[in-house]
């Protein structure tokens, strides 16, 4: 990082974040291995660099249930302290869902047809988000393009819960 310039502020989307922390636990046979592989490299490459990982409560709310509840399932204690470890990083910001933002992802959802939930995870920081990183086509859509520039690091296009 040049002195004087501000760190990149960037959002890791609910997918991309579950994929890599599951890839240690998945069997050699499991199908979503080689996205989870590469999920947890890309991982593993962003959090060694100086960049502001942003964490709304949807999204924190969001990786912990896909932890515990979906596809290979982690011990909630176990969950609980890979998620406080994420929001404990001296880098990582993480912002409440204000009752005005809530608002207006709800309208903006309502006009989309976009499920409320994806609106919840990025706009609490629709003041200042760089990139975005996800694999959920809804992202490339034009309120999230809007906030910043949108990445898929791991190629697929697939909402949660969609088959890899």
């Amino acid at each position: 990082m040049v002195q004087g310039t501000l760190p990149m502020k960037i959002l890791i989307d609910t997918r991309i974040w579950t994929l890599g922390l599951k890839a240690a636990f998945l069997a050699p046979d499991d199908p979503t291995l080689r996205h989870a592989s590469a999920a947890q490299s890309f991982l593993k490459r962003t959090l060694k660099k100086k960049m502001q990982l942003l964490f709304s409560s949807q999204l924190v709310a969001e990786i912990y249930h896909v932890l515990t509840q979906r596809g290979r399932k982690i011990p909630g204690l176990q969950a609980r302290q890979l998620v406080s470890d994420l929001l404990s990083r001296k880098t990582s910001i993480y912002r409440g869902v204000s009752e005005g933002v809530f608002s207006r992802c709800l309208e903006l959802s309502a006009v989309s047809g976009i499920h409320v939930w994806d609106y919840l995870v990025a706009f609490p920081f629709e003041d200042g988000i760089d990139r975005i990183y996800t694999m959920d086509p809804h992202f490339q859509q034009t309120d999230f393009l809007s906030l910043a520039q949108v990445e898929n690091p791991i190629g697929p296009w697939k909402t949660e819960g969609q088959e890899l």
